[in-house]
Order: structure tokens, then C-alpha cells, then sequence
């Protein structure tokens, strides 16, 4: 809960930077949201049929490193999209 909740909030909170960072698509920072709602969902939909094959500390470990990567991976996606737009 507390991982999902950190990395929805600062989605959140950089709703100014992508404002300004896609000023021709006035709905960017509700998609990259709803990206990382999409993406929590199917992992959390996953996790409910198979998660009992894998460990808690390797579901746990599994979860913050995709937060992560996805938390990294969005602002750098927004700044090659704007390079070329």
C-alpha cells in the first residue's frame, strides 16, 4: 500500500512539469497517472492468482523494483517524447 501510494503521489505532484513538458496534450498528466494505475492494477491482478508460488521478500523486493523503475522511467519517457514533439 505505502509503495503504491509514494509513487501515485508523485505523480501528482509533478502535475505542473507535465503541464509544461507536453503544453500541446492539456489531459498528459492524467494518462502517465492512469499508466501507473494500469500497470499497479495488473501486477496486483497477477499477484492475487499466482503470488503465492514466490516468497513475501521476493515479492516484496519484485514490487519496490518495479516501482522504482516505473517512478524513473516516466520522467525520462516525457523528455524524449517532448525532444521529438
Amino acid at each position: 500500500g505505502m509503495g503504491t501510494l509514494v509513487g501515485w503521489n508523485s505523480l501528482l505532484a509533478a502535475v505542473d512539469f507535465f503541464r509544461f513538458s507536453f503544453k500541446h496534450s492539456p489531459n498528459a498528466a492524467v494518462w502517465f497517472t492512469w499508466v501507473f494505475e494500469l500497470a499497479t492494477l495488473v501486477t496486483l491482478g497477477f499477484l492475487s492468482t499466482h503470488g503465492e508460488q514466490y516468497s513475501f521478500s521476493f515479492r516484496f523486493k519484485a514490487g519496490f523494483c518495479i516501482v522504482t523503475a516505473v517512478l524513473i522511467l516516466i520522467p525520462m519517457s516525457i523528455t524524449l517524447l517532448s525532444e521529438h514533439v
